[in-house]
């Protein structure tokens, strides 16, 4: 039987690798799950083959069990961060191996008290043995208490607005360093966070129990930091045309945001380089709520072909 690990000691320590077939199902799903709006009518179409696989889709491809069994004395967690880079699509057919470690541990104290933050490393592999995509994850754990900010963190009932700006990208060789990436509103409702849970399989109560949120201090559920990121990678995407690709996505999360907040997602370009003969635009990316605080903030990078 093997021996029990601290979590503080884990750095280094393998997941089990694990095969998924992708069917159009899980895709749908989850692009569904991004997509709904409450704003609007929801008209996406789960049957729909035309739906792309999104960029965060590898958050429903959860990797296997650690290889040794930790212990874990934190009550609680929280997403600090996501990265995505991107290397092929994953199609409906493909067969995809998950591997991967935790490739860092650090221990702080901070708002939360004593966090432990805890990086995992995860590898997409198709049935070509062709590197898809890694994910890289920073996840904090802390123990909830009294004296823990998280809780008095307000609730903003926030009134609609439209976007500043909508209008898609048409010539990515026109674009110059300044220039906005059209804007996407979002108003996740708890339907929206079951949706995402079901899509993701991240059922953290957190996201979906009002009794449970409300049992650890907090007004309302909150939106899953991984849909934050979903938002704005669907942000991107809507901007691509078939002569863009997305190279990299980064998000890390600086605050957390209650369902029924409208979130506005917005974006620049800051630079735009030849990086051995191919041409990338690199952007800053972030998304507001109603009193404009940016709780959600990251980049990507956008590969021209």
């Amino acid at each position: 039987m093997l021996k029990m690990k601290h979590i503080h000691d884990t750095k280094g320590l393998k997941y089990i690798p694990k095969i998924y077939s992708i069917e159009k199902g899980p895709i749908s799903a989850f692009n569904r799950s991004i997509m709904f709006d409450g704003l609007i009518a929801d008209n996406i179409k789960p049957s729909n083959p035309e739906l792309k696989t999104p960029p965060t889709f590898t958050r429903y491809l959860i990797p296997g069990e650690l290889e040794q069994p930790i212990h874990n004395p934190y009550s609680d967690r929280l997403d600090g961060s996501s990265e995505w880079h991107y290397f092929s699509d994953i199609n409906p057919n493909d067969t995809i191996t998950v591997s991967g470690n935790i490739s860092d541990v650090k221990i702080r104290n901070g708002s939360l008290g004593e966090m432990c933050i805890v990086k995992s490393t995860l590898n997409y592999v198709n049935q070509q043995d062709k590197l898809t995509c890694t994910q890289i994850s920073n996840m904090i754990y802390y123990n909830n208490s009294s004296n823990t900010n998280i809780k008095s963190i307000p609730y903003i009932n926030s009134s609609i607005k439209k976007p500043s700006d909508i209008s898609p990208i048409t010539n990515f060789c026109s674009l110059n360093s300044g220039d906005k990436i059209p804007g996407l509103l979002k108003k996740p409702s708890t339907k929206q966070l079951v949706m995402y849970a079901g899509a993701s399989r991240d059922f953290y109560q957190v996201h979906y129990d009002q009794q449970f949120a409300q049992s650890i201090g907090l007004p309302r559920v909150i939106v899953h930091g991984a849909l934050k990121a979903a938002f704005l990678g669907q942000m991107i995407t809507n901007s691509l045309n078939e002569s863009a690709v997305l190279d990299r996505l980064y998000v890390r999360y600086n605050a957390i945001d209650f369902e029924g907040s409208v979130l506005e997602c917005k974006g620049t370009i800051t630079k735009i380089a030849n990086v051995s003969s191919v041409r990338k635009i690199y952007c800053d990316i972030w998304i507001e709520n109603s009193e404009g605080i940016k709780t959600t903030e990251g980049n990507a990078t956008i590969r021209l072909s």
